[in-house]
Parts: structure tokens; C-alpha cells; sequence
């Protein structure tokens, strides 16, 4: 029976080893599952800056978009007007363009003639026609001079919006260049994300199944115990019935070898009186 106790002692021993071991892994599992939880929180953070930037990089993207049509809206109105103010230059005599000082000149010079001296009624009429003719052609000078300033300053506009088209060409390129690298980036976080829950999941699995087992396992360790306990308590039992007996074939022996002595006419001794006469004992060995 010691043997069968030691028996159930080793068992329930082997079964703590167990419980220790998954607790163990257990107690390592749930630590890697919080450290891929900390992951998982750093990486969506890391999405959620790369997506605000990914945001205002299309707001820029659209805004440049919308100022370079804008401007090549511009040039285009600006090209046709050219063209236009050219083709109107073309009417007009271009040594014209370089004679208006002159001519303010003479101008003012008969109307100064008429203002201050003495003249004939025939050279007067001369005057009056020439200032007409002179009006005429200071008119249609100053037209062209306009004509030819505005040209002049269209043609500055239009080289400044060109040059805006490259830059803004430039600046949209790098834009799309930013976006598609946010792009990349987010693109690798959300694949660097799903990995680890992924991971997470594949480690709740295990943790279900360890848990699962632990509590088997604890099952395990209570009949283990009871069935230990048991088996104590039959030892006890089995022991005390052993020694009961053993008394009583001693008292039994005990009380035949009296019984013999007296029967033989010797003396009894006190004990062997009471072994024989002794009132418990001899229920006792009944």
C-alpha cells in the first residue's frame, strides 16, 4: 500500500510539473502577445501621421492643379490677344512709331505760331490743316504706341507664365513624387499591421488551447488528490485492522498459555489473571 501511495504521489507530482510548464508559456505567450499589441498600436499611429500627410499632399496637388490651369487658361487668352494686337501693329505704317515726339512737337510749335504771331489768313488755313493732319496722325501713333506697350507688356506676362508653368510643373512632379512614396509607406505599415494581427491571432489560438489544457489539467490534479487521499486513508485503514489483529492474537496466545499454566496447578501471575479474567480484554479478544 506505501507503494501505491508513493504511487499517487508521483502522479499528482508529474501533474504540477505540467501545470508549471504551460503556466510558464502561457506567462511568455501573453507577453509577446502585449509587446505585438504595442506594435500594432505604433504602426497605426505611424498610418494615421502618413495619411494626414497623404491628405495634404492631395490638397496641394489639387491646388497646384487648379492654378496651372488657371494660368495655362491665361496663356492661351494672353497668346490669342498677342496675336491679335500683332496682326492690328501690321496696319500701321512703322516709321509712324518713330515720328510721335516729333510730331507733338510740331504741333505745338503751330499752335504756338497761331497763339503769338502775326500771320496771313492763307498761311493760318495752312496751319489749321496741318494740325488737323498732325491730330490724325498723333491719334493713330498714340494707338499704336499703346498697342505696342500693351504687346510689350503682354509678352513680359505671358514669359512670367510660362516660367510659372515650369515651376508649377515642378512642383506638381514633386508632389506626385511625396504622394507615392506615402503611398509606399502607408502601403507597408497596413501590410506590417495585418502581419501582426495575424501573429496576435495565431498566439489567442494557442493561449485558447494552453488554457484549455490548463484547466484540464487542473481537473486532473483534484481526482489526483482525492484519488491520493483515498488511497491514504485505505492505508490507515488497512494498517490499524493489521495491528487490531496482531493484538488480538497475541491476547488469544496469551490467554491459552494461562489457561494452561493454571490448568497444570501453577500459580498464576497477576497479569496472567488479568488475561484471563480481565473482562474487556477478553471481548476485546473474542
Amino acid at each position: 500500500m506505501v507503494a501505491a501511495g508513493g504511487n499517487g504521489t508521483g502522479k499528482l507530482q508529474e501533474l504540477f510539473v505540467q501545470h508549471k510548464g504551460i503556466v510558464e508559456q502561457l506567462k511568455k505567450i501573453r507577453a509577446r502577445r502585449a509587446e505585438l499589441r504595442k506594435e500594432i498600436l505604433s504602426f497605426t499611429e505611424k498610418l494615421d501621421i502618413e495619411n494626414a500627410e497623404h491628405r495634404a499632399l492631395q490638397d496641394r496637388l489639387k491646388a497646384l492643379s487648379e492654378y496651372r490651369r488657371q494660368t495655362a487658361e491665361r496663356l492661351r487668352e494672353g497668346r490669342v490677344r498677342l496675336r491679335e494686337l500683332k496682326e492690328q501693329l501690321k496696319g500701321i505704317e512703322p516709321s509712324l512709331l518713330h515720328r510721335g515726339e516729333k510730331m507733338e512737337e510740331e504741333l505745338k510749335k503751330l499752335e504756338w505760331r497761331l497763339q503769338t504771331q502775326r500771320i496771313t489768313r492763307e498761311q493760318e488755313q495752312e496751319a489749321l490743316s496741318r494740325m488737323k493732319e498732325l491730330a490724325r496722325s498723333l491719334s493713330v501713333w498714340r494707338k499704336a504706341f499703346n498697342l505696342r506697350d500693351e504687346v510689350y507688356r503682354l509678352e513680359g506676362d505671358l514669359d512670367e507664365d510660362a516660367a510659372r508653368m515650369l515651376e508649377l510643373r515642378a512642383d506638381r512632379d514633386e508632389v506626385i513624387r511625396a504622394l507615392r512614396e506615402r503611398r509606399r509607406k502607408i502601403k507597408d505599415y497596413i501590410g506590417a499591421r495585418k502581419q501582426v494581427a495575424h501573429e496576435i491571432k495565431a498566439l489567442d489560438v494557442d493561449i485558447a488551447d494552453l488554457e484549455r489544457t490548463l484547466a484540464e489539467l487542473d481537473e486532473r490534479i483534484d481526482r489526483a488528490r482525492e484519488e491520493l487521499a483515498a488511497q491514504k486513508a485505505s492505508q490507515r485503514s488497512t494498517e490499524v485492522k493489521a495491528r487490531s489483529y496482531l493484538e488480538r492474537k497475541a491476547l488469544e496466545s496469551a490467554r491459552m498459555a494461562a489457561l494452561e499454566k493454571m490448568k497444570s496447578g501453577k500459580a498464576l501471575t497477576f497479569d496472567e489473571l488479568r488475561v484471563l479474567y480481565d473482562e474487556d480484554l477478553s471481548t476485546a479478544g473474542s
